[in-house]
């Protein structure tokens, strides 16, 4: 998949504007360009490797602004989390404004235990609304968070498509 530059220049600019933030971003496709299209899904590995880690939070914004439905899935993946899943919908555009994040889709260590952790964050289109000239492209920000909700190191983050 390759992105135009644009999109490697507003990736730029958000991390920049951001600031220092223990977090990474990913742009995708999802589906096919004007075709009312559903079921793709992207699946990522998320690897929180600070022993401070206790969450791992995923949110995604459907850039383009389309009528396009994508949902937004965090699995653990490592003991003491494995099989726990949160699930969010990223809101949709109107195809003139571009919507916010999504509410975080996280999965959390039992208790206040920390250490490190892995999740498989899955980006799913299940609907577009209406024909369009724009695939389905998502900006997704991934996240690792110790007890109080504060950000510890970078995720590695790894796209498990085409595998």
């Amino acid at each position: 998949m390759k992105c135009p530059k644009w999109i490697v220049s507003l990736a730029v600019v958000l991390a920049l504007a951001t600031g220092v933030h223990a977090n990474v971003y990913r742009f995708a496709n999802l589906g096919e360009i004007s075709s009312f299209s559903y079921g793709a899904v992207d699946t990522w590995l998320v690897q929180c490797t600070d022993s401070r880690t206790h969450i791992v939070a995923a949110r995604a914004k459907n850039v383009y602004g389309t009528q396009d439905r994508i949902r937004i899935l965090a699995i653990g993946f490592t003991d003491p989390i494995t099989g726990q899943v949160d699930q969010e919908h990223v809101p949709e555009g109107n195809g003139q404004s571009y919507p916010e994040f999504s509410i975080q889709a996280w999965v959390m260590r039992p208790g206040i235990t920390q250490g490190p952790t892995e999740a498989l964050v899955q980006i799913e289109h299940w609907r577009k609304i209406t024909d369009d000239d724009h695939a389905a492209l998502y900006l997704l920000d991934l996240r690792c968070m110790d007890v109080n909700y504060v950000e510890v190191g970078n995720p590695t983050v790894t796209a498990l498509q085409d595998r």
